[in-house]
């Protein structure tokens, strides 16, 4: 806790943002993921930086507004300028936070461009429902696997029999 930014403490209520911030923050940093939050730039303060060898995360937490919403203050304040020289690959993350869920409701991310010009490639949208539909599918196709599986070594297992 000792390396959150000193703003960060000034939590009111579970209604702000920083209290959020807080939470996601001391979760990766219980997962050995070194994070910065209310890391200062010339124009404003980007919410967390996560810096991995080739890539760097760029993320903006919004409570109650669309994940675009984030994405637009990142581009807007070029959050991504003081990275762009470190010739890794700069990834931004607009978070949403639903205050009455109490949860991550959305995110969407996108390369940072250097041009600024707010356009993401690779944007795509991704709902807490969608996570658990594709976990879902995923689920399904292992178990019809080892019902494949199954059903192969049984014949195999058959075959053998009937030649004794």
């Amino acid at each position: 806790m000792a390396t959150i930014h000193y703003p960060a403490y000034t939590i009111r209520s579970e209604n702000e943002e920083k209290h959020y911030q807080a939470i996601i923050y001391t979760i990766l940093r219980c997962l050995g993921i070194q994070v910065k939050v209310e890391v200062t730039t010339n124009k404003e303060r980007i919410d967390a930086v996560i810096e991995f060898l080739t890539r760097i995360y760029l993320i903006e937490f919004k409570l109650n507004q669309s994940p675009q919403i984030a994405l637009k203050q990142i581009r807007k304040m070029e959050y991504y300028e003081r990275y762009k020289n470190s010739k890794k690959e700069i990834i931004l993350v607009g978070v949403k936070i639903d205050t009455k869920k109490r949860n991550i409701d959305k995110w969407e991310h996108g390369s940072g461009s250097g041009s600024g010009s707010g356009s993401g490639s690779g944007m795509k949208s991704i709902s807490r429902k969608s996570i658990k539909e594709k976990k879902s599918k995923e689920r399904i196709i292992k178990k019809t696997k080892k019902i494949k599986k199954k059903k192969s070594s049984d014949v195999v297992g058959k075959k053998k029999n009937r030649s004794i």
